[in-house]
């Protein structure tokens, strides 16, 4: 993906599509608008209330886990986001790639601005920071706890506040200093900040939109091979006319179709005469059948990557 050196992706009232997941994941910045500003503010409003109130809420004044009833001393609610950040930043094995961490993190920032977290604008302007800084969190590739990608999303945390490790300009150092490196301030965690931060599937939303777009980028490909062999071999090009498509009424093989007759504009073989033979190998007759269904599986994964992209998957 090429991009320009002023690209900058808005989390806005839009949802945020695959191709700006894409744009930030490869280097785009990011940037919040005032409308998400305002929907992670209202939501903050929200946790800001509950703590002054009788009730238990989940990771704010009560534990974890085992603990989830056991209300804690008012005092120790700060200490206990920064104790939560660092137990779970447990990951092993080599680090994940930098457009794969830098997706998760547009994606977190991303959830945040659904205004179902609670997260502080503060929290969410760390993350945009230190993307716009190119400060990458070091992420371990193994390592989960329960349904969240804890273990990785913790290792992002950590660096937001200073701890654990990034790379910054070519290296590796600690948190603390990449943070300095790029004149940002550690974040200083509030209730709930932490759980906000670790509480998510970003990598696996992250890492699921880079592997849909390369499948995407692969579907496209397969057409372009598809049409140089035609050309290989002097074939009929008959399969793709729209009434062929038409005649089986499925999306995949229609857009597969239309895309295959594009590149063929200004062919030989689509004036009178041009193909060699009546028909084709069957290899090659399936071909729209074959690349449409293709398409179909990619077009689902795409659309399940998008929707739970612009979801809120805190706990709670």
């Amino acid at each position: 993906m090429t991009l320009t050196a002023d690209a900058v992706i808005t989390i806005s009232d839009e949802p945020l599509t695959l191709d700006g997941l894409l744009r930030i994941a490869a280097g785009a910045r990011l940037q919040l608008s005032e409308a998400a500003r305002e929907r992670i503010r209202a939501s903050r409003a929200v946790v800001d209330a509950a703590l002054s109130g009788p009730d238990l809420v989940y990771g704010l004044n009560t534990g974890l886990g085992h603990m989830r009833n056991e209300r804690l001393p008012v005092d120790s609610l700060i200490r206990y986001q920064e104790a939560m950040v660092a137990s779970h930043a447990g990951a092993i094995g080599p680090p994940l790639s930098t457009p794969v961490v830098r997706a998760a993190m547009a994606a977190r920032v991303n959830g945040f601005a659904q205004g179902g977290s609670g997260a502080t604008l503060a929290a969410a302007e760390t993350l945009v920071a230190m993307l716009n800084a190119g400060v990458h969190p070091i992420v371990p590739e193994t390592g989960s706890v329960g349904a969240s990608d804890l273990m990785h999303m913790a290792s992002i945390a950590q660096v937001a506040i200073g701890l654990g490790r990034a790379e910054v300009g070519g290296e590796v150092v600690g948190g603390r200093e990449a943070l300095k490196w790029a004149g940002i301030q550690p974040l200083a965690l509030q209730p709930k900040d932490g759980l906000a931060l670790i509480s998510a599937n970003g990598v696996s939303v992250g890492r699921g939109g880079i592997v849909v777009g390369r499948a995407l980028d692969l579907a496209e490909i397969a057409d372009v091979v598809f049409v140089v062999s035609l050309e290989g071999i002097g074939g009929n090009p008959s399969i793709v006319e729209p009434a062929v498509a038409a005649a089986k009424g499925i999306p995949g093989q229609t857009a597969a179709s239309e895309h295959i007759r594009r590149l063929l504009i200004g062919s030989a073989r689509c004036e009178a005469g041009g193909a060699k033979s009546v028909q084709d190998p069957l290899s090659f007759r399936v071909v729209p059948q074959v690349h449409g269904a293709y398409r179909e599986l990619v077009a689902f994964a795409h659309q399940a990557v998008e929707t739970e992209l612009n979801a809120a998957d805190d706990n709670p």
